[in-house]
């Protein structure tokens, strides 16, 4: 069946939903393929021919859920970068049992690699908004993949080993909570790229 029909749709769907439900509910990553089968209501060999093995499945399950929800409320703004910080931990602490997980599980190493590369697509966007247009592009992708998987590494740390902060109320009003320092970074970062281009005028005087 081609990707387009209405049916390979329908249980893609019912796929990543019922894996996304199994996980949350059990608290765990390991779940069967026979179970998974059962919940999504399709049969083992499908789960296989399109996902492989269990941790495929768990990967394109968490990577549907970041291009559904988290993505389409991403907008960089060079200028202030709070409401991108806000966003993405606001999302992560809604989704904190699914993506805790899936990071204390066997796909950990995927999970991590698997959100850098979503990450790394608006940062290379922002810092194209920063750049004054002397910063080749491959330069850009290349430092856009760098900040990407620090801030994966951060979200990971931060949901596995701060539980009751990323489950509290609101991240935001907690100081020590990730979207802080994701801003203490950005102004660091803004700081020393400040440093280094007035060094080069400097240089050039």
């Amino acid at each position: 069946m081609r990707q387009t029909d209405p049916r390979v749709r329908r249980s893609r769907a019912a796929i990543m939903d019922a894996t996304i439900d199994l996980v949350v509910e059990r608290d765990s990553s390991a779940i069967s393929m026979t179970d998974l089968a059962d919940a999504a209501g399709v049969s083992r060999p499908v789960l296989y021919q399109h996902y492989g093995d269990r941790d495929g499945i768990l990967v394109a399950a968490m990577t549907e859920l970041i291009d559904r929800e988290l993505l389409p409320a991403v907008d960089p703004n060079p200028a202030n970068p709070m409401p991108f910080a806000q966003v993405l931990t606001d999302h992560f602490a809604r989704h904190s049992r699914f993506y805790r997980a899936l990071l204390r599980g066997s796909a950990a190493f995927s999970v991590v690699r698997a959100i850098t590369d979503l990450l790394a697509v608006p940062g290379a966007e922002l810092l194209r908004q920063r750049s004054d247009g002397t910063v080749p592009e491959a330069q850009i992708r290349e430092m856009a993949k760098f900040g990407a998987s620090a801030a994966a590494m951060m979200l990971a740390e931060w949901l596995v080993d701060e539980p009751a902060s990323v489950d509290g109320s609101a991240a935001s009003e907690d100081p020590t909570a990730l979207v802080g320092l994701l801003m203490r970074i950005d102004e660091t970062i803004i700081a020393i790229a400040g440093n280094v281009d007035r060094q080069r005028h400097l240089e050039t005087d």
